[in-house]
């Protein structure tokens, strides 16, 4: 079973202002002729990085909230990873809410990906789809 490795930059131990930061996005999606594999979200943030992969507005406006503006500079600063734990499918399918499995991997996997070694001190969620899917916070059980 697939399950995307979150991206850590070389420096998230240092983070932004001294505060680790794990950024959520809700998924990542494939050409046709493209393989899923566990190491998607690494490839796509690299090439984010080297300038191979432009015009995808999600890192832009996630860099543009942050007020950078040097790509390798930023995304070597933080955590990435989708809400989703493998590709939502083919970029046609990129709006798609994920299915009931996905949600269900989705959810345990963010837990545990915020309680690895060097959890994020802050969580940065943008995806509104996603949202409706995540655990709930502490804030929300408490009303």
């Amino acid at each position: 079973m697939i399950e995307h490795t979150p991206w850590r930059g070389q420096n998230y131990r240092l983070g932004i202002g001294g505060q680790r930061i794990a950024i959520v996005a809700h998924s990542h999606h494939r050409k046709p002729d493209e393989d899923d594999h566990d190491g998607f979200t690494g490839s796509v943030v690299r090439d984010v990085i080297t300038g191979k992969l432009k015009g995808d507005s999600l890192f832009a406006q996630v860099m543009g909230y942050f007020r950078y503006d040097h790509q390798a500079t930023f995304w070597n600063l933080v955590m990435f990873f989708n809400f989703l734990p493998d590709c939502i499918g083919v970029t046609d399918q990129r709006y798609e809410k994920g299915t009931k499995e996905q949600i269900d991997r989705g959810k345990e996997r963010f837990l545990r990906t915020i309680r690895e070694k060097y959890p994020p001190h802050k969580v940065v969620v943008f995806t509104s789809r996603g949202w409706r899917d995540f655990p709930r916070t502490s804030q929300e059980e408490s009303g």
